[in-house]
């Protein structure tokens, strides 16, 4: 959990790890009505209780921006049983590698890269949007990747996010490439 001495970023990251956690514990009813929150309207009750008991409140970003988070954060989570469920966070794959394999379903072709130039070609509000639909597409491939990056493109106009987003998927399209062709 995260405490005072921690520098803001630091204590936004280890806000939506337990996030990733609090919603895959969600009873399905809850689950349920976090994923079909409208943000920006008044909110739903479990988003209050999470976005109030993480610590997300003394965070920066728009609570509606929380809200949008949250609900991707749903979106990603696997349904079941609360007891039985994965979280949607999974530190070791990067969003950039879940977007490159959603959108190259060739293997060695070469990389198509129109939903990521989308991304990063959107301002904060139009981003977020995009983001939304895309963790739906996500989620019906089974995608689970850091959701610290996606923390960052929800809430902020994060230029070295964007970047890093680029350069995940176009590392895992060369590791792609260079796969097949050692194959070869």
């Amino acid at each position: 959990m995260p405490n005072d001495d921690m520098p803001d970023w630091e204590r936004r990251n280890a806000v939506v790890v337990s996030l990733a956690y609090s919603i895959s514990r969600l009873s399905t009813g809850d689950l349920a009505r976090l994923r079909r929150s409208h943000p920006g309207a008044a909110g739903s009750g479990p988003f209050w209780r999470l976005y109030c008991q993480s610590g997300a409140e003394g965070l920066a970003g728009r609570a509606e921006d929380w809200e949008r988070l949250m609900v991707a954060m749903a979106i990603l989570t696997p349904t079941g049983q609360p007891d039985q469920r994965p979280s949607a966070h999974d530190g070791s794959a990067s969003m950039g590698e879940a977007l490159y394999a959603i959108s190259n379903s060739e293997r060695g072709s070469p990389p198509r890269d129109y939903l990521l130039l989308r991304l990063v070609n959107q301002g904060l509000a139009q981003r977020q949007v995009a983001l939304l639909r895309l963790c739906r597409r996500l989620s019906n491939e089974g995608c689970q990747f850091d959701l610290r990056t996606l923390a960052t493109l929800m809430l902020f106009e994060a230029r070295p996010a964007i970047r890093k987003l680029a350069s995940d998927f176009y590392h895992a399209a060369y590791r792609d490439i260079r796969g097949l062709e050692a194959i070869q």
